[in-house]
């Protein structure tokens, strides 16, 4: 499961309950997902252009990359 999926799962667990406390928890998810988005594409983005490629990658991949997973980049090159 990609790190969006997760945050969607879990902002789904939240709202079905009502309160402040899901919506907190709901925020505190979206923010951790987000730093780790964030601190992937930032490793991603120190590697050199022949790593990357070794990894069969490309610069403008490493967003998608970071924020959907693997296997949507596999995805989007099929269609």
């Amino acid at each position: 499961m990609s790190i969006a999926e997760t945050a969607k799962h879990h902002a789904f667990a939240a709202r079905r309950d009502s309160g402040l406390v899901p919506l907190m928890v709901d925020a505190l998810h979206r923010i951790a997902a987000r730093r780790t988005e964030r601190r992937a594409m930032r490793q991603l983005s120190r590697y050199p252009d022949a790593m990357l490629k070794d990894m069969g990658l490309t610069r403008a991949e490493i967003p998608d990359l970071a924020r959907h997973g693997r296997s949507e980049i596999v995805k989007l090159r099929r269609d």
